[in-house]
């Protein structure tokens, strides 16, 4: 009777701690969804918090990380502070330093197997994407508001600093996105649900994040869904960050010379 009840606590306990892992890829959803909704990022930063002390409780660390990054995300939008998904990231990786179990047991940046099939899914995506990205760039009359602003302030500065500062931003931002939604948002997800649900979550949370990128607005968040869940599939096929993270670059890159050569 007692090993009886014993398992029936263990299920409901797995229940429990698999719906608080649900809540947190939630926030992490709504979180950037609050720079057009106010009230999303108050709703994933409450939520969040929450998630992330139940877990601090109970050691469970894979949503912990999840949690307190979904909560970073959260605060930041509403505070409208800039690169919060690099601060979120940093925050993790010092955190870690303290305490351990906030790293992944393989580290932040596995590299993975390279298999011929990951080779040709990675070129196959870097073109399109590139040629996706110059398609609209050339065709669109509006960038989306953070983007023309931030066009407006550096119109004026040296081409030399913007391309080395261009190419210091597409290095940090890929291996920061990277590390947040192929590592994080997707081990958390992977830990719980089957590999296709897991990759089309961390898709549409990577997607939700570029809510007010480049491209901005529903085109921007339904083009990054989809290179989400195709770098998701990427990580699930070779099972490390490298592949993911270079052709992460390769459309940042893109992206970068596209807003020097067609916006300033």
């Amino acid at each position: 009777m007692a090993q009886g009840t014993s398992t029936i606590g263990g299920h409901r306990a797995r229940r429990v701690a698999n719906w608080h892992l649900l809540s947190a890829l939630l926030a992490l959803i709504l979180a950037p969804l609050g720079a057009v909704h106010f009230s999303l990022a108050a709703v994933a930063a409450a939520l969040s918090l929450a998630v992330a002390a139940l877990a601090a409780r109970t050691r469970s660390w894979p949503t912990l990380r999840l949690a307190a990054f979904a909560a970073i995300l959260a605060l930041g939008t509403l505070a409208k502070a800039p690169l919060t998904i690099w601060i979120g990231v940093a925050l993790l990786a010092v955190a870690g330093v303290r305490w351990r179990g906030l790293i992944p047991e393989t580290g932040w940046l596995p590299p993975g197997r390279v298999t011929r099939a990951a080779w040709w899914l990675s070129a196959a995506t870097v073109v399109v994407a590139a040629v996706a990205l110059t398609v609209w760039a050339h065709s669109t009359n509006s960038f989306g508001g953070s983007t023309d602003e931030l066009a407006e302030t550096l119109r004026d500065s040296p081409r030399t600093l913007l391309w080395v500062g261009g190419a210091g931003f597409v290095l940090i931002n890929a291996v920061a996105e990277e590390i947040a939604y192929r590592r994080i948002a997707y081990e958390a997800a992977f830990s719980i649900l089957p590999p296709s649900a897991a990759i089309l979550l961390q898709g549409i949370a990577f997607g939700a994040a570029h809510v007010a990128g480049f491209p901005a607005g529903l085109l921007g968040v339904g083009l990054a869904t989809v290179y989400g869940v195709t770098l998701g599939a990427l990580r699930f096929m070779t099972g490390g960050m490298r592949l993911p993270i270079l052709v992460h670059i390769a459309a940042d890159a893109t992206i970068v010379t596209l807003f020097i050569t067609v916006l300033l």
